[in-house]
């Protein structure tokens, strides 16, 4: 299973500072139990805009990972804070996307 954790607008010259922010966010989810890998997406031409994907063993992997998020989590040198996942609402999207199949 993927997840796009998040699509991220980096305020210019802070780049380098969020890429170095990413490798703790890598350490915490390695620790995870079914957590395969993750990705930091940068798009190549907005040079501030990023994208980051996990892959997951299966989706209960993914919503025990939801389940421990509790604390928002805050990048430095973005312009997003984001809170703790609404599983219902990630459970209403899910099935939502799949009627759209």
């Amino acid at each position: 299973m993927i997840s796009v954790g998040m699509n991220y607008h980096v305020i210019k010259g802070k780049q380098k500072q969020f890429a170095e922010k990413f490798t703790g966010v890598i350490d915490a989810l390695t620790a995870d139990d079914g957590h395969t890998e993750s990705t930091l997406w940068k798009h190549p031409v907005d040079s501030v805009s990023y994208l980051i994907t996990s892959e997951w063993s299966d989706e209960a992997a993914f919503t025990a990972r939801l389940m421990k998020q509790r604390e928002p989590i805050h990048c430095p040198g973005t312009r997003c804070l984001s809170a703790q996942v609404d599983l219902e609402k990630h459970h209403a999207l899910k099935h939502e996307n799949r009627r759209r199949i």
